[in-house]
C-alpha cells in the first residue's frame, strides 16, 4: 500500500543524518576494523531485554523479557505497556541472515519487521509496523549475557550522556543531554537541549537511579521507568511514562574512559534505523545502508520508509570527537554518541519542520 510521500525537506534532513552509520570508527586506531565473522541463527539464541516505543493511531512504550530458541521462536517471558501486560500469541519468529539482517514471521506471515545485530552480537536495532498500518515501532533489544554480574555501583557516581524521544497527546520531541549521579544514585541534570534550545544545569529532586543484580535498572518516584543495563555498564536502554501522560524512549551512554580519534569520520558501512514522530509526514519508520566513502563521501541505498517514496542524494560532513560525540556541519540540530565499544550509535534531530527523530544505527 503507497502512503502519503516525505516532504523534499523530510530527504534531505533525514539523509544529513544517515552519514552517521560509520560507527564501528571509535578504535583509537585509524587502520580499518576487521571483518565480522557471518552471523548464524545461533546468535539470536538466549535471552534479551527489548524496549520500543510506537507513534501513530497508538501511542505507547513497551518493554519485554523474550527468550529465543535454536528455531528462532520468540517465547515472552514478561511483558509491560502503559495499559498491559498481555503478551503476543505468534508464535513470532525471528530468522538472522549471515550479514546480521533479521526478518520476521508472526503466525506465519512475514511482517515488515527489519532489525540488524551489532558485530558482537549482544545488541539490536530495527523498525516495524504495529498491529494498526499506522502504527510505527523502534525496537532496541540488549542480550542478557550469562555471567554478567551487576551490583548498585554500576550506576552510581556516573556521567550519562542521554538521547531521548517523546511522543504523546502533549508532546513529541527529541532530547539530548548529560546527567550525572553521585554516590546515592541521586541525579544532576547537567546539560538538555531541545528544538528549543539548552537549558542550564538543573537539579532533579527525589529522583535516584539504581541496578538491580539482574541489570534492571529503575528510578525512583517514576514508577513507570524501566531500563536494562548492558553487559559491558556501558548503556542503559530504557522506557516510561512522563508526569504528562507522554511516552519516551531514553537510550543512557556512559563515556568514562571512552578514547575515539577526534575529526573526519573514516570510511565504513552499517545499518540505520529511525522513528520520526510530530508534523506531517511523521510519523513514520525508516532504514537504510549507508556506504561512507575515504574523505567522508556518503552514498545510500537500500533505503525504506513506512511511506514509500524515492531516494534523493546529498552531500554531508561529518565529525567526531575523542569522547563520541558525533555532528554533522550542514545541520547543527543533529547529535550523536558513539557507544563505548564502537558497535552502534544513537542520535536525535530535527528532520523538517515540526518533524523530530531518534536514529539506532548498527555495525
Amino acid at each position: 500500500m503507497i502512503k502519503n510521500r516525505i516532504s523534499t525537506q523530510f530527504l534531505l534532513y533525514f539523509f544529513m543524518m544517515m552519514f552517521l552509520v560509520v560507527i564501528g570508527c571509535s578504535s583509537s586506531s585509524d587502520n580499518p576494523a576487521p571483518a565480522p565473522a557471518a552471523y548464524t541463527q545461533a546468535d539470536l539464541t538466549g535471552t534479551w531485554q527489548a524496549h520500543m516505543l510506537q507513534a501513530g493511531t497508538t501511542n505507547e512504550w513497551q518493554y519485554v523479557t523474550v527468550t529465543i530458541d535454536s528455531t528462532g521462536t520468540l517465547s515472552f517471558v514478561e511483558c509491560h505497556s502503559p495499559t498491559s501486560t498481555t503478551c503476543p500469541t505468534g508464535p513470532i519468529v525471528w530468522t538472522i541472515n549471515s550479514s546480521g539482517v533479521i526478518s520476521e514471521t508472526d503466525n506465519g506471515t512475514a511482517t515488515d519487521s527489519h532489525y540488524t545485530m551489532t558485530s558482537n552480537k549482544n545488541f539490536i536495532s530495527g523498525t516495524g509496523t504495529g498491529g494498526g498500518d499506522t502504527d510505527y515501532q523502534l525496537l532496541i533489544a540488549q542480550k542478557v549475557v550469562t555471567g554478567t554480574t551487576y551490583n548498585s555501583s554500576d550506576v552510581l557516581s556516573q556521567t550519562f550522556v542521554l538521547h531521548q524521544l517523546v511522543v504523546g497527546a502533549t508532546d513529541n520531541e527529541w532530547y539530548y543531554g548529560t546527567l550525572s549521579t553521585d554516590s546515592t544514585g541521586a541525579i544532576t541534570q547537567t546539560s538538555w537541549t531541545s528544538h528549543y534550545g539548552t537549558d542550564s544545569t538543573t537539579e532533579v529532586p527525589g529522583i535516584k537511579l539504581s541496578v538491580g543484580t539482574d541489570g534492571v535498572v529503575l528510578m525512583d518516584a517514576v514508577d513507570s521507568f524501566q531500563g536494562f543495563l548492558s553487559d559491558d555498564k556501558k548503556t542503559i536502554v530504557a522506557t516510561y511514562t512522563d508526569s504528562a501522560g507522554n511516552y519516551r524512549l531514553s537510550i543512557f551512554q556512559i563515556t568514562a574512559g571512552q578514547s575515539d580519534t577526534a575529526g573526519a569520520l573514516p570510511a565504513q558501512t552499517g545499518i540505520g534505523h529511525m522513528l520520526a514522530v510530530g508534523a506531517s509526514p511523521a510519523p513514520l519508520w525508516a532504514h537504510e545502508t549507508i556506504t561512507v566513502a575515504s574523505g567522508g563521501g556518503i552514498t545510500e541505498s537500500d533505503w525504506v520508509s513506512s511511506p514509500s517514496t524515492s531516494l534523493t542524494s546529498t552531500t554531508m560532513t561529518g565529525s567526531i570527537t575523542s569522547t563520541g560525540t558525533v555532528t554533522i556541519a550542514e545541520d547543527a540540530s543533529q547529535n550523536g554518541q558513539m557507544s563505548y565499544d564502537g558497535k552502534f550509535i544513537v542520535l536525535t534531530g530535527t528532520r523538517g519542520s515540526g518533524v523530530y527523530s531518534l536514529e539506532v544505527i548498527t555495525k
